[in-house]
């Protein structure tokens, strides 16, 4: 076995958040961590080493992926949850790239949704495109699972991407709520939102919870203001505001659960108001547009 070296980002611009520099190996040691490097960088987005690895078909005992078992790689993004997506090593085009397209290809990497990019969005990709036209509607298990062209008409600046969703809860079914890593402030939080978000996770309902009900929170909020009416199937998809106003004290939450469970509390649930803000109902008890009205 061996790999071929390439560099100048070859395969997608990275972050800038580099943990090695000028490093120098003589191919003996058994971990690039052994070998000479610095941890200090003066390195850009276009400077990233990569390798094409080569397997020797006579002497390795690896075995071979299977042939549905294909690779999904994101390249260029500031984290594990975004990038270009490469497709066994190999970009693919934005053309009709959607909303679909993305749930399927983030599903893949276990994530539970995601939102599409286009035109190369996290740097410059390849053009040896392996898919083109990919016309997904969602449902698919894997991207080679939708309907596509293997033939393309793309340049190195139409890349298809993808940002992935993911959500979590402090303590499984219940806990407040982080969309990649960061809470959701509880403004105008309600039942509409909980049932998203438990969807989410592959529950059938769930009761919210506002005030930081389990615990404070850091104030890196992902998002404010959140308006679902309980049909989306992702949190992102809902009206939100991605500034914020919001406290430690702050951060929306959910007790999740499916409709065999027996559930407690549920006529107990206040989704009138936070400290701040005021709700205004309909004569039949839905919420309404709501007004910011100062209450202190």
């Amino acid at each position: 076995a061996g790999g071929v070296g390439v560099s100048g980002s070859y395969f997608g611009n990275t972050g800038s958040g580099f943990v090695m520099d000028d490093v120098v190996c003589t191919g003996s040691e058994a971990s690039i961590m052994e070998c000479w490097h610095q941890t200090t960088h003066n390195c850009a987005a276009r400077e990233a080493a990569g390798v094409i690895c080569e397997e020797d078909a006579a002497t390795t005992t690896t075995p071979r992926p299977a042939a549905d078992d294909h690779k999904v790689t994101l390249v260029g993004g500031s984290s594990v949850t975004e990038g270009n997506v490469y497709i066994d090593g190999r970009p693919v085009c934005d053309d009709f790239w959607s909303q679909n397209d993305a749930i399927v290809i983030c599903k893949m990497l276990g994530f539970v949704g995601g939102t599409p990019t286009v035109q190369s969005h996290f740097g410059t990709v390849r053009t040896n495109f392996g898919m083109d036209n990919v016309l997904c509607d969602g449902t698919e298990s894997t991207i080679l699972d939708c309907p596509h062209d293997t033939s393309h008409n793309c340049g190195q600046n139409e890349g298809a991407g993808v940002k992935c969703t993911q959500v979590w809860l402090m303590g499984g079914h219940e806990g407040n709520v982080f969309i990649n890593s960061q809470p959701v402030c509880d403004d105008f939080w309600d039942q509409s939102d909980a049932l998203v978000v438990c969807r989410m996770l592959g529950y059938s309902g769930g009761i919210p919870k506002s005030g930081s009900h389990f615990g404070t929170v850091s104030t890196n909020y992902a998002m404010d203001d959140v308006f679902c009416t309980g049909s989306e199937a992702s949190l992102l998809e809902c009206p939100h505001s991605t500034s914020h106003n919001c406290e430690a004290n702050e951060g929306a939450g959910v007790i999740c659960f499916n409709d065999a469970e027996i559930t407690t509390g549920l006529d107990e649930v206040n989704i009138t108001n936070n400290e701040r803000f005021q709700w205004i109902f309909d004569d039949w008890g839905n919420k309404d547009k709501p007004v910011k009205n100062r209450l202190n």
